[in-house]
């Protein structure tokens, strides 16, 4: 998925309407059978190096930051909000 938003940002470079995009990908940590979500999360943050799982303001303010005129030189770019999972 990242690649090919990459490659479709690259091929529209300089056109208004395109140049950024937000991709969710990767282990969005299921429920087990049985399992209630405060549990899930529960695991979830044991499994992160942040110890906690991310915020949805933490989520909200990087969309909203490329979204904006500010990331306007932001192309093709992995922003990764990940707690350190990823590093």
């Amino acid at each position: 998925m990242v690649g090919r938003t990459r490659a479709t940002l690259e091929e529209t470079i300089g056109d208004p309407a395109f140049g950024r995009a937000v991709v969710a990908e990767g282990d969005l940590t299921p429920s087990a059978p049985g399992e209630s979500l405060r549990d899930r999360d529960a695991r979830a943050a044991q499994q992160n190096p942040a110890g906690r799982i991310a915020r949805l303001d933490e989520i909200t303010e990087a969309t909203l930051y490329l979204a904006s005129d500010a990331a306007a030189y932001c192309v093709g770019t992995d922003l990764r909000i990940d707690g350190g999972a990823a590093a």
